[in-house]
């Protein structure tokens, strides 16, 4: 996946999550991308999720896994913690 990419697939990420974590979060995330921290922005971003403990769309975490894999990977723990954090997938069992 091209830098690009990755880049609108993190802007796409900080869209869904307004109003799940604090707008000056995403703001403050996003400006890492402007000074071409896109890796820096994508972790900051998830860090704030799971600091929140925010509700996550199953579409959200798949654009987490894909940037992700496409080499800005997280830790496997913390992609643990964001799976728990993912709202609409059926029959899974409560965040904790």
């Amino acid at each position: 996946m091209k830098i690009a990419d990755i880049e609108k697939n993190i802007n796409l990420l900080a869209h869904s999550l307004s109003g799940k974590i604090e707008q000056w979060r995403i703001d403050f995330a996003m400006e890492y991308i402007g000074h071409g921290e896109s890796k820096l922005a994508f972790e900051t971003l998830c860090e704030y999720i799971c600091e929140a403990n925010a509700d996550i769309s199953l579409e959200d975490f798949e654009v987490i896994l894909a940037i992700s894999y496409s080499g800005y990977e997280l830790h496997p723990l913390l992609l643990i913690y964001l799976a728990k954090l993912v709202g609409d997938v059926p029959n899974s069992p409560p965040a904790p």
